[in-house]
């Protein structure tokens, strides 16, 4: 019997703070229709900086393969959705999910890598402190699900003000639990 998998990678390195929070609804949702779920947080992870690459993208190779990303990247292939949860830090993600991202230059051109990634369903959970920062985000990651050829990018944008107030936004809670519902159903559709 085939069990969907859904992954939240959190670029946050505050534990329940509102990007996680919103993170765990969608989850829940996720869980609820039989998905297998686990959310790793990024900044409890041993995870170097990309190296020096090679121009060559077929030479390319990851001398720092000795930490914990080829672990992490491996359950980032085998899932079929996942959940980027990342507030804005600086006009972008935060060091945390650049850091696990710049690293898929070392798989740029892996066809294993690419095929893995083709066809998922992501979903983007952004929280920031003033309206329209969330494209710090959203942007970034928008291009990323071009480049590996997602079935359905799905994002949630959410301006706070302080830690854990989305508790006391049952929209965004909802909208969070509904975008995990809503990407069971995408991810089960061939």
């Amino acid at each position: 019997m085939f069990i969907m998998k859904a992954l939240a990678l959190l670029g946050s390195p505050r534990k329940n703070g509102n990007t996680d929070l919103l993170a765990s609804e969608v989850l829940r949702a996720c869980q609820e229709q039989g998905c297998e779920v686990e959310k790793v947080y990024l900044d409890d992870l041993n995870i170097h900086p990309i190296g020096p690459m090679v121009d060559k993208m077929k030479e390319r190779k990851d001398d720092r393969a000795d930490d914990d990303w080829p672990g992490t990247v491996a359950k980032v292939m085998d899932a079929d959705i996942i959940i980027w949860a990342s507030p804005v830090y600086w006009q972008g993600v935060t060091a945390q999910m650049k850091c696990f991202v710049d690293r898929f230059s070392t798989r740029y051109v892996d066809r294993e890598f690419l095929d893995a990634l083709r066809g998922k369903v992501w979903i983007v959970v952004t929280t920031h402190t003033m309206p329209e920062e969330g494209r710090w985000v959203l942007e970034p990651l928008r291009v990323w699900a071009r480049h590996f050829k997602v079935k359905d990018l799905k994002e949630l944008d959410v301006t706070v003000r302080r830690w854990g107030e989305v508790k006391e936004m049952p929209e965004a809670m909802e909208r969070a639990y509904q975008l995990g519902r809503e990407a069971v159903v995408q991810a089960g559709v061939s």
